[in-house]
């Protein structure tokens, strides 16, 4: 059985118990409380996050309490994450367009994320071991425009595939990382 949804419409929304205790609740009161900053809805954090980019990166380095020996900048901002946003504006992903990620966690994982959140696109990610067929049907209901995926992974002696032929009624682009050793 295939359910359709008119575009724009959420196939989910939280209680109000659970947005209070959501991350990002605690982020943007963290934020009001330590940095002065107020935004009365999710979408007001979104426009400054892309707005003061140094500013939101160096609340989440501070929020989080992350020590590196690099700054945050020049790790994430100024090396890896703008090729992969050129890559994904190349391929026509725009604000609202749905990037989905078929990896584990990873490094790779996070820069993915991160260009895809620079963009404004939604993002939706599965670990490879929630098996094929789960995956496929979580992605199938958001219309990926673009997935990114490892070729295999091995855990606990089961291989799984990504199969990106699945997605090929609303897939634009596909991206295969190889797997992590």
């Amino acid at each position: 059985m295939t359910a359709s949804f008119a575009a724009g419409t959420p196939l989910w929304e939280p209680s109000e118990e659970v947005k209070q205790k959501a991350n990002v609740t605690q982020y943007i009161q963290w934020l009001a409380r330590e940095k002065g900053l107020t935004f009365q809805i999710y979408e007001e954090l979104w426009e400054w996050s892309l707005s003061h980019l140094e500013d939101f990166w160096a609340s989440l380095w501070d929020y989080f309490h992350i020590q590196a020996v690099q700054s945050y900048s020049t790790v994430l901002v100024e090396r890896t994450m703008p090729g992969v946003a050129h890559a994904l504006r190349s391929m026509g992903v725009q604000r609202g367009d749905r990037v989905v990620s078929y990896m584990g966690n990873s490094p790779e994982t996070l820069i993915a994320f991160l260009a895809t959140a620079s963009l404004g696109a939604v993002w939706s990610s599965c670990s490879p071991d929630f098996g094929t067929s789960s995956v496929i049907d979580r992605f199938k209901q958001i219309e990926p425009k673009v997935l990114f995926a490892v070729e295999n992974v091995d855990e606990y002696d089961e291989s799984h595939r990504c199969r990106t032929e699945w997605f090929a009624g609303s897939l634009a682009h596909s991206t295969d990382t190889p797997p992590r050793t």
